[in-house]
C-alpha cells in the first residue's frame, strides 16, 4: 500500500465506450418493483458507494492516512461490458433465475454525467496535499495547479477497484454536478488540515468555491447556498473568527453539508440525460424455475418489454428473440401447475393432521 498507482503519468488512456452495456438484475431483489417501474419509465437509480457490496469501495489514502470519507461522495450506476459472465449471472441474477438489461450508449445529453471503465489495481489510491500547503516556495497559482492534479487522482479513485473484481469488466456511470464533486473533494482533503492550518485551509476552500461552484447555474441563485456562503465569507474575513477555529470550521461544514445533500437528494434520472437507452432484455437460463411470486414478476417484465417494443432473449443468447406472448403463456401454465402442487401439498398436510388427531382420539 505504499505505491501510488494513480499518479497522472501512469494513468491509462480513456478506453473507447462499448456500443452496449449491461445491468444484471434479480427478480428476488427487495427493490424489484422499483426496478421494473424504472424500466417502464426509462429511468435508473444511482447508488452511493456506501451501498456497494465491497466494504473497501471508496477507501483512499489521504496524506498517509486511510480515509473512508470518499464513500459518501458520488452517485454511481454500475454496468458490465458483457452479458454472458457466468459468475455475474450467479451473483447478481439469483443463479441464472434473473435477467440482464441491455443499454445502448449514446452521447451524454447532460454534462453532469460521465462514463468510464473501471481500473483494477492492487493498491489503494493515494492523495497528498500536506506537502503542497507546507511548501512556502510555491506560488498561489502553483499550489492551485498541484491541487488540481490531486483532484484528478481523487476522481480516478472512483473508477478504481481491487483486482478481485476484474472479471466483472465494469463501466461506471457517475453523476457529478460540479457543486457536488468539488464539494466532497474539499471535505475529504481539507478535513484533516483544518485543525493545524485553519486559515490557509479556509482560504483554499474559498478559492475552489469561487472557481468551480459560485457560478454554477444550479447554485448561484440558490438562496440557501447564498446565505451559507455569506456566513463562511464573513467568518473567513473576520480576524476574531479566525481565532475561533470552531466557528470557522462549523460554517465550512454547514456549507459543504448543504451542497452534499443537494446533490444526493435526487437518485432517479431519465435515461436520455444519462446518454443511455434500453435495447433488449436477456432472461436467465433458469428463469422458469423461480417461485410463483417471482414468476409473476417475470411476466410483468415481459409485459413492459412488449409495450416498449423491446426484444427479449433467453440465455445462452441466440439470434432469435423469444415470442413474448408464447413465453408468458408458458410461465402462466408453470404458475398454475405450481399453484396446483401447492394445493395438493396443503391438502396432504391437512389430511395428515386429521389422521394424527384421529389416532390420538382412538388411543384415548
Amino acid at each position: 500500500m505504499t505505491t501510488d498507482e494513480n499518479s497522472p503519468k501512469e494513468d491509462e488512456k480513456k478506453e473507447e465506450l462499448p456500443p452496449n452495456l449491461y445491468k444484471y438484475r434479480s427478480f428476488s431483489s427487495p427493490y424489484i418493483t422499483d426496478i421494473l417501474d424504472g424500466i417502464a419509465k426509462d429511468e435508473i437509480y444511482f447508488s452511493c458507494p456506501t451501498e456497494f457490496n465491497d466494504p473497501c469501495e471508496g477507501t483512499i489514502i489521504i496524506n498517509d492516512k486511510i480515509s473512508n470519507r470518499g464513500k459518501y461522495s458520488f452517485l454511481l450506476y454500475s454496468l458490465s461490458a458483457n452479458n454472458d459472465i457466468i459468475s455475474m449471472w450467479s451473483h447478481y441474477s439469483n443463479s441464472h433465475k434473473g435477467f440482464c438489461i441491455e443499454y445502448n450508449n449514446m452521447k451524454n445529453s447532460h454534462d453532469d454525467f460521465d462514463m468510464q471503465k473501471v481500473s483494477y489495481k492492487t493498491d489503494v489510491p493515494q492523495i497528498h496535499t500536506n506537502n503542497i500547503f507546507a511548501n512556502q516556495k510555491l506560488s498561489v497559482l502553483d499550489k492551485e495547479e498541484k491541487l488540481k492534479l490531486e483532484y484528478e487522482k481523487f476522481i480516478k479513485a472512483y473508477y478504481t477497484k481491487s483486482t478481485d473484481w476484474e472479471y466483472e469488466n465494469e463501466w461506471r456511470l457517475r453523476y457529478y454536478p460540479i457543486y457536488g464533486h468539488i464539494n466532497i473533494f474539499i471535505y475529504c482533503i481539507f478535513y484533516d488540515t483544518f485543525s493545524t492550518q485553519p486559515e490557509k485551509t479556509a482560504e483554499a476552500i474559498n478559492n475552489m468555491l469561487k472557481e468551480y461552484v459560485d457560478s454554477d447555474e444550479v447554485v448561484k441563485n440558490d438562496e440557501k447556498y447564498i446565505e451559507l456562503r455569506s456566513y463562511f465569507l464573513t467568518s473567513l474575513n473576520s480576524s476574531e473568527t479566525i481565532k475561533d477555529n470552531e466557528t470557522l470550521h462549523e460554517n465550512v461544514l454547514n456549507l459543504l453539508s448543504y451542497l452534499y445533500n443537494k446533490q444526493n437528494n435526487k437518485r432517479n434520472f431519465e435515461l436520455k440525460d444519462c446518454g443511455l437507452t434500453i435495447t433488449a432484455i436477456y432472461l436467465g437460463l433458469e428463469v422458469e424455475n423461480n417461485s410463483i411470486e417471482d414468476l409473476e414478476k417475470v411476466i410483468k417484465l415481459l409485459e413492459i418489454a412488449d409495450q416498449k417494443n423491446l426484444k427479449v432473449y433467453q440465455m445462452p443468447k441466440t439470434s432469435t428473440a423469444i415470442d413474448i406472448d408464447e413465453f408468458i403463456k408458458k410461465l402462466q401454465n408453470k404458475i398454475d401447475s405450481l399453484e396446483e402442487d401447492k394445493k395438493l401439498v396443503e391438502l396432504e398436510r391437512k389430511n395428515k393432521e386429521t389422521l394424527e388427531k384421529m389416532k390420538k382420539n382412538l388411543q384415548f
